[in-house]
């Protein structure tokens, strides 16, 4: 734990004169980063409380409690930048970094914190699963420049005592620019097993072929640039099937997130149909398809798009597909045309 806070100091920057927005609930891992170097540095904890702020309320307390530094989910984060563009030039009062993790990053997101007038504002893309303690590898967004010419969300380099690698099935290095699972490494903070699950186990953690004691398998599919920063492009349980081909619903969702008006968006896999879930300044469902039809190929384009308000959260202000409203599948079934030879 020790070692834990001061790598996470490190990277924060963080002094006895930092007040830091505990935002995430004692259940989640975030929890760790936020309370535990914050305490061991001298630094003060803004305690948030059971509710959920909406971002207006986030607002409103980094001036009233002086916060400096605050850890926020990517989906939240987004909420945050979406009503700080609206609102337009004002003052953050003493904030003077901001965290994001736990979900890709949008690849405009640096870009439109910069167009908030967030500049000052030091931006960290955070990346790490609960099994390597918390954080693993950190990218410094805050010029703007770091997605540039990205097709994928990136993640940045590891942190000191991590090793991060792109492996293929044979748990070979995969080469740079190609896709692979994303394993890590650690001298310290690596999880040693789940609790009472010995399969579980021997799936997630295998012997290091690098020299160390073992890797985590994340389950994250990921690739090295030529600069060494780590692209994430999704998980490997997101690729579905549908009609028999394999289909990465990150790259729908990023061509969907191209499209003007398009704020947020998430495309899920049900009943061997494409669903796309969409926040959107216009809602015309047609046009949208028209243009998704121009880029992909048929399969890929999504059966349904279901526009929403926002996206749903949970407590810790991460995306809650639970939440998510269900298609209306009756029209799609009304299409269907029953074959009229045999070899239909």
């Amino acid at each position: 734990l020790t070692e834990f806070s001061g790598i996470a100091a490190g990277y924060s920057r963080l002094s006895e004169d930092d007040r830091v927005l505990q935002f995430a609930t004692l259940n989640f891992d975030g929890f760790v980063e936020q309370l535990y170097p914050a305490l061991t540095h001298g630094a003060t904890v803004v305690l948030r409380g059971a509710e959920l702020w909406d971002s207006g309320r986030l607002y409103a307390e980094i001036i009233r409690q002086g916060i400096t530094l605050a850890d926020l989910p990517t989906a939240y984060w987004n909420l945050f930048l979406l009503d700080c563009l609206a609102a337009g030039p004002r003052s953050y009062g003493a904030l003077r970094q901001i965290h994001i993790g736990g979900e890709a990053m949008p690849l405009d997101g640096p870009a439109q914190w910069l167009k908030a007038g967030l500049g000052h504002v030091r931006l960290l893309n955070t990346y790490g699963p609960t099994e390597a303690t918390v954080v693993s590898s950190v990218l410094d967004c805050t010029r703007g420049e770091e997605t540039i010419g990205a097709t994928a969300s990136p993640i940045g380099r590891s942190l000191p005592g991590r090793a991060l690698y792109v492996l293929d099935r044979d748990l070979n290095l995969a080469p740079l620019g190609a896709v692979g699972e994303l394993y890590i490494g650690s001298q310290c903070g690596l999880a040693r097993a789940y609790l009472n699950r010995p399969l579980l186990t021997a799936e997630r953690f295998v012997p290091d072929p690098f020299g160390g004691d073992r890797l985590y398998r994340t389950g994250d599919l990921a690739r090295y640039r030529a600069d060494g920063v780590i692209e994430y492009v999704g998980r490997v349980d997101h690729q579905v099937k549908i009609r028999g081909f394999r289909i990465e619903l990150g790259e729908i969702e990023a061509l969907l997130l191209a499209q003007d008006g398009v704020r947020e968006t998430l495309v899920l896999a049900a009943d061997n149909q494409l669903v796309a879930y969409l926040v959107a300044a216009e809602q015309d469902a047609e046009a949208l398809k028209t243009l998704l039809r121009e880029q992909l190929p048929d399969y890929m384009v999504p059966a349904h798009l279901i526009f929403l308000e926002r996206m749903p959260l949970n407590p810790n202000g991460k995306l809650d597909r639970q939440a998510l409203p269900k298609p209306d599948t009756s029209q799609a079934q009304q299409d269907w045309v029953a074959p009229v030879t045999e070899l239909e």
